[in-house]
């Protein structure tokens, strides 16, 4: 009863030599390797094309966008209060 109790909450159980991934897991993360590999950050390498800079760059310089962001920005409460 408790074994098929067990098995119902948690699954069967590991068997010996069943490849689990415990070992894999146990190993240190190579991130910090991988980092100092690259010796300059890829958004400044020569050649690295970036949408989304290039999106808000482009956002940032288009007349219609600012005025409507100024627009935003006036209508969120200047401070002032409407008169009723």
């Amino acid at each position: 009863m408790l074994h098929r109790l067990r098995n119902s909450l948690f699954g069967r159980a590991v068997r010996p030599r069943e490849a689990t991934g415990r070992r894999a897991l146990a190993r240190p993360l190579q991130g910090k390797a991988l980092t100092d590999w690259y010796w300059m950050p890829p958004n400044q390498s020569p050649g690295f094309h970036s949408e989304e800079d290039e999106y808000e760059l482009r956002r940032a310089l288009n007349r219609r966008h600012t005025k409507e962001a100024e627009a935003e920005a006036a209508d969120a409460g200047g401070g002032k209060k409407k008169k009723k």
